[in-house]
């Protein structure tokens, strides 16, 4: 919670990485850097991160970073309102990070697709979204934040929450991917 102390690590670390041409570190800065801004709301500046960091995980070749800024840049058009940006980052991401088998961007990719059923008007598919993502072994803390805080942001009474949630469990992941990669 200190976004302060962390953005100053952060930009120092990208300080003393550019200057010793550690384009990997850099990159890890700058993503870090706009997950900060994001959660500071500040998403022109987490924009502009996530943009730079996905340009130097394609230089380098970092396939799972690639995956990673994709769809953090996702999440922060979603808050930005741009839905059809946020499908199409989002789809890229998902698709990339399935097919290289990193489950926790997998995961995560769910997670902003909940958000998107979310604000198309869609509550339940969004909670059994969440619900299902939930049930994964890479449902992370950082992922169970993000819920809580959406959760609290709709103002969906806790029981009408958990019901919802519920409904994940019956969802079959494999097909849930393939369907959610052809929105």
């Amino acid at each position: 919670g200190d976004f302060d102390g962390a953005k100053a690590l952060f930009t120092t670390m990208r300080a003393q990485a550019e200057a010793t041409g550690n384009r990997e570190r850099a990159m890890n800065a700058l993503m870090n850097l706009g997950q900060i801004a994001d959660k500071q709301k500040d998403f022109a500046r987490g924009q502009a991160c996530g943009h730079q960091a996905l340009a130097l995980a394609r230089e380098i070749g970092a396939q799972q970073t690639v995956a990673l800024c994709l769809i953090g840049q996702a999440s922060t058009f979603v808050h930005l309102g741009d839905m059809n940006a946020a499908r199409g980052k989002l789809r890229e991401g998902l698709s990339l990070a399935w097919r290289i088998g990193v489950r926790p961007w997998v995961v995560w990719a769910v997670t902003i697709f909940a958000d998107l059923a979310y604000y198309d008007g869609q509550t339940p598919r969004a909670l059994a979204l969440y619900g299902l993502a939930q049930r994964q072994p890479a449902f992370i803390r950082s992922f169970q934040y993000d819920l809580d805080t959406r959760l609290a942001e709709w103002g969906i009474p806790a029981d009408e929450a958990a019901a919802g949630l519920r409904h994940g469990l019956s969802m079959d992941w494999d097909a849930t991917i393939k369907t959610l990669l052809q929105m």
